[in-house]
């Protein structure tokens, strides 16, 4: 079994940062492995929710089925799936702090298939990949949410010249 967790702080509120996680659908937009998303129709984000993605990893690309396992707004979110002879199991804990929110993303994978465990046993330099391509998406998912609030606050150019002015008028 392969475990690892990675860390981020990412400038934007929590509710944000769980908004953005969880946009399954939106996500081939914003982060660069994921293809396509396809959820059933009218599903709600609740444990035993099901969702497919088209991935891309090292070149290849391939089909993940995932399983909400548990759901805790705005705080926590955990999924499972199973690709190519792998069955991973994959967490979040968020935690506010003020205006950022910090995000732990801890990542278990087990093999499930002769293949899989020999290329883990192996090596090869998999968990150094793995841990990159998951860095690459806490590094989109932070992007993500930086972007979204701020499309959400005012322009700052339309602010200034009231400040100036009121400057200038005292």
């Amino acid at each position: 079994m392969i475990t690892f967790s990675l860390t981020s702080s990412i400038d934007a509120p929590i509710a944000v940062v769980f908004d953005v996680l969880t946009d399954f659908e939106g996500m081939p937009r914003f982060m660069s492995q994921i293809r396509e998303t396809v959820m059933p129709p009218r599903s709600k984000l609740r444990p035993g929710m099901r969702f497919q993605q088209r991935r891309n990893f090292l070149g290849y690309e391939f089909t993940s089925r995932y399983r909400v396992v548990e759901v805790g707004r705005p705080g926590r979110l955990a999924v499972e799936t199973k690709a190519k002879g792998v069955r991973a199991s994959l967490s979040w804990q968020l935690a506010d702090n003020g205006p950022r929110t910090e995000v732990e993303t801890f990542v278990a994978l087990n093999p499930q298939s002769a293949a899989a465990r020999a290329v883990l046993l192996l090596g090869f330099g998999v968990k150094r990949n793995l841990e990159r391509r998951a860095q690459l998406e806490l590094d989109e998912l932070k992007a993500e949410c930086e972007r979204r609030v701020a499309a959400l606050r005012p322009a700052r150019a339309a602010a200034s010249p009231d400040r100036f002015e009121r400057r200038v008028g005292t």
